[in-house]
């Protein structure tokens, strides 16, 4: 199903605009292959919660709750993170099922956060979060030649929710 913005002389089909499983798979194993585990768990926020960019950049491991049944993290601001709304500071369960494997990197990633004394899961400043979104943004871009960081967001979503999401972005662009 496409749809066609007169006013932005575009037609927006989601199927060309966000990512297959078989696309954030292969995604994912290049990360792997590629890059050290706090940027593998930094994909798989982005992927399986459909996190904003620096919120996943700069997630508290004490935020990140790894139950046996669902994962749930709390997204809240603070001196160096801000939100993008005060209604983003929330708590956000897994939509997508997370494999073992993804779990497993995240408990191993918040281990070591706590043990460091670490204020954010990578324990990031603010360089080499640009780095990092750099690098996923390349990746994602030599994979699947289109898309970034951002469209992991919009991919998360479901498609009932999607077309809310879109027109919300139109409307706050002025569309």
């Amino acid at each position: 199903m496409s749809v066609k913005f007169d006013s932005i002389g575009t037609v927006y089909n989601p199927a060309t605009h966000l990512f297959s499983q078989k696309e954030l798979n292969l995604i994912f194993k290049k990360i792997q292959e590629t890059q050290p585990e706090a940027v593998q768990a930094i994909f798989v926020l982005l992927r399986r919660f459909g996190l904003r960019k620096t919120e996943s950049l700069f997630l508290k491991p004490v935020n990140l709750q790894l139950l046996d049944t669902t994962p749930l993290l709390r997204v809240v601001g603070d001196s160096v993170f801000r939100p993008k709304f005060p209604a983003s500071n929330r708590y956000v369960l897994s939509q997508t099922k997370i494999t073992s494997e993804e779990k497993g990197i995240l408990q191993r990633i918040k281990h070591r956060a706590i043990t460091a004394k670490a204020s954010y899961l990578g324990d990031l400043i603010q360089s080499s979060a640009r780095e990092i979104s750099l690098r996923l943004n390349q990746i994602i871009r030599n994979v699947t030649f289109r898309g970034s960081i951002h469209t992991l967001r919009h991919t998360f979503s479901n498609t009932e929710f999607f077309w809310i999401g879109l027109i919300v972005h139109l409307l706050a662009g002025g569309y």
